[in-house]
């Protein structure tokens, strides 16, 4: 182990998210089991032509646009702007090691800062740079670079990265034999080792694999939906790479017709009931549930809705010639019952438009005694201090009316 590549890959990772991955339909559990399910993917012959376009066009490789193209659809589904991914590095360096009987390939973490006005050109360009710079300094062991970099301890993920994507670009392997035919098999062993591992392999001028998902954080309908989603966002950035991330479409034509037509075509939802008639439902539903709550006060719906009531009629009294009234009072429960009885359809809202104010300012309240109306006392519903000190109705008084 090269100590200097090791730190230069522990630097390339400060500042890493905890997590990596697309938002799941159910809470990370403490300790994630094993259970995985796999989604068959596949990427038709126009698509991998266009891959391959792009990447000899940007001097790069079809596996550097794919894996640009997974940390773009994870960028979209709101990762975050840092992204780390996961791949198979070879340790077969040299000729030397071809003798060697054993697997020599490790995961190693690519590490992206993406933003939203990024564009697919400049993602495939950094991806180039960070695959180049993983090949230079391959001789690092992926467990020491989670003893430097990752929590110990933390069951609930798989550390450094989450998402994994790995590409076989090579020759198709198999028997060649007179009279049979040979085809790649996925077989699946019903786990995964990560939240989601895309993989895929040349097929056929097509690249042909699998989405597997942990079962504990995806449902099969969203595996289904990522993994046309990975589809669909190539098909789209490849038409026009310039175009910045956040702009680029990544709804599949099926889940694009649900959202404008059988959403937006839905039936208009009815219009909510007016909040009195909402009030008396619950009041007779719940009349003992509490209502409204301030401190250790509390109303429960039958309470509340009687003094409003009584404050409704109070109104009605007190009105004089469909002027306008107001009602003020300190911040308390009675705000509440004020809020309630201008609404009832038989109080004086409907006579006299009823305003209501809190404590209001020395200039409002001069205002209104300019105007030479004289403040009518509503009695005493609650602890509340009238008009703090002035001489409006009874002193001590939870609210007035004047008018």
């Amino acid at each position: 182990m090269n100590e200097s590549d090791l730190r230069h890959r522990t630097e390339r990772l400060t500042g890493a998210p905890d997590l990596s991955t697309i938002p799941s339909d159910r809470t990370r559990p403490a300790e994630l089991s094993t259970d995985g399910a796999r989604i068959a993917l596949r990427l038709d012959e126009d698509l991998t032509s266009a891959v391959r376009r792009f990447a000899r066009a940007t001097r790069t490789t079809p596996f550097a646009v794919l894996t640009a193209a997974a940390v773009a659809l994870l960028h979209r589904h709101g990762t975050g702007d840092d992204i780390v991914v996961g791949t198979p590095m070879s340790r077969r360096a040299n000729a030397g090691l071809d003798p060697v009987m054993d697997c020599l390939t490790d995961l190693m973490p690519l590490a992206f800062a993406v933003g939203a006005d990024l564009s697919f050109r400049d993602l495939v360009r950094s991806a180039r740079s960070e695959v180049l710079d993983l090949v230079r300094h391959r001789d690092v062991p992926f467990g020491e670079l989670v003893r430097r970099t990752a929590t110990a301890g933390q069951l609930g993920r798989f550390p450094l990265f989450q998402t994994v994507v790995q590409l076989n670009d090579g020759p198709e392997s198999g028997l060649n034999l007179p009279g049979a035919t040979a085809e790649r098999l996925y077989a699946h062993s019903g786990t995964a080792k990560f939240d989601l591992c895309i993989g895929l392999a040349a097929e056929n001028e097509a690249f042909r694999g699998f989405l597997d998902c942990a079962t504990d954080l995806y449902a099969p309908a969203t595996a289904r939906r990522i993994a046309d989603r990975y589809r669909t966002l190539p098909t789209s950035v490849l038409a026009d790479p310039g175009l910045p991330l956040a702009e680029t479409p990544l709804l599949s034509s099926d889940e694009y017709e649900v959202v404008t037509r059988t959403w937006a075509c839905a039936a208009r939802p009815a219009d909510p009931p007016p909040v009195q008639a909402a009030f008396e439902a619950y009041r007779r539903r719940t009349s003992n549930a509490p209502a409204a709550v301030r401190h250790d006060r509390q109303l429960t719906y039958e309470e509340l809705g009687a003094a409003a009531d009584r404050l409704a009629h109070q109104l009605i009294r007190t009105s004089s010639s469909g002027r306008a009234m107001g009602i003020l009072m300190d911040r308390c429960l009675n705000m509440t019952v004020a809020v309630l009885a201008v609404l009832v359809p038989t109080s004086s809202a409907s006579r006299c438009g009823a305003t209501r104010w809190t404590s209001p300012p020395s200039a409002r309240w001069a205002s209104i005694r300019s105007s030479g109306s004289r403040p009518a006392p509503l009695g005493s519903f609650g602890a509340a201090r009238a008009f703090r000190g002035r001489r409006a109705g009874r002193r001590g008084s939870g609210a007035a009316a004047y008018g």
